[in-house]
């Protein structure tokens, strides 16, 4: 079962282990089943996504722009949700998207149809070739499920699409929990506004430097020139001023900026706060002291 909730469906008396890829899923079996013999491993994933070629190495073999912002769009074998509509409404954004259709035939047919015209949208109907695109990518748009643990297998944020009801809330949830992803309606216009949010949160993996025309974040702090940024891993020890626990090191510049900016925002708020109840007691005080006028 590599669900990473379980569903009262899918348990049954006379299973003699359960494989889970999360505690939650192994206390939903129990819930069900108490005594159930569950075992949480890691999701499963094929070898192409363990080893994936560098991003620029898969860009240049697919035939894609090499310094464009690219985004893989994908939503299961059935090809769930709007994404012809949202693969259109992208590439007119500037992106480009990878477009996988999955076995749905007709889907395919749409989206090739609207890539006429718009050199930035690439299509694919069923294909082995998802350990490539997700390197190429640097974003991978999709719904939760299995595709899931291949893009955290290769390094690539997630940008979930909020397509399936019921157990797909669950595993959209789940996936949040872990980390380095994101969620957004499947509605093309909001899905090209969270995904151009998502891509200016990303840092450009493998040896690209930047995007064509864009500084780095950390260009635009110091003013200054670029430098080589490690390939993105799972555990972030290859990002800009990570720091595994115990390893020591100054912070890096923008985590001191921020610090010092929220420390001066509470300084003000407290500030502020004294000034009103000064305010307040001396309202009260100044009412008190005043004399009654006479009646008359």
């Amino acid at each position: 079962m590599q669900r990473r909730h379980a569903a009262r469906l899918w348990v049954h008396p006379n299973v003699d282990l359960y494989l889970v890829t999360s505690q939650a899923a192994e206390a939903a079996v129990r819930r069900y089943e108490p005594r159930a013999r569950v075992q949480v491993v890691p999701s499963p994933v094929r070898p192409g996504f363990l080893d994936p070629p560098a991003q620029d190495r898969a860009r240049i073999d697919l035939g894609l722009e090499v310094a464009d912002r690219t985004v893989l769009l994908m939503s299961g074998a059935w090809g769930l949700g709007p994404l012809a509509q949202a693969a259109a409404a992208l590439a007119d954004a500037g992106v480009q998207v990878l477009a996988v259709a999955g076995r749905n035939a007709r889907l395919e047919s749409r989206l090739r149809a609207i890539a006429t015209g718009r050199p930035r949208l690439h299509v694919f109907g069923y294909t082995e070739q998802i350990p490539v695109l997700m390197a190429a990518a640097d974003l991978v748009i999709t719904s939760s499920g299995d595709t899931c643990a291949e893009a955290r297998a290769v390094g690539r944020p997630l940008l979930l699409l909020d397509v399936v009801q019921g157990h797909g809330r669950d595993n959209l949830q789940h996936e949040l929990d872990l980390g380095d992803a994101a969620v957004t309606s499947a509605r093309p216009a909001e899905m090209v506004r969270t995904t151009l949010a998502a891509l200016d949160r990303v840092k450009p993996p493998s040896g690209l430097a930047r995007w064509a025309g864009q500084p780095t974040w950390e260009e635009r702090l110091r003013g200054g020139a670029g430098e080589h940024r490690p390939e993105r891993d799972l555990t972030g020890a290859g990002r800009p001023g990570h720091r595994q626990p115990g390893s020591g090191g100054s912070l890096p510049v923008a985590d001191v900026a921020l610090t010092a900016f929220i420390m001066i925002l509470f300084r003000y708020a407290r500030w502020a706060s004294s000034v009103r109840r000064s305010r307040w007691s001396f309202a009260v005080a100044a009412t008190r002291a005043a004399p009654l006028a006479p009646s008359t």
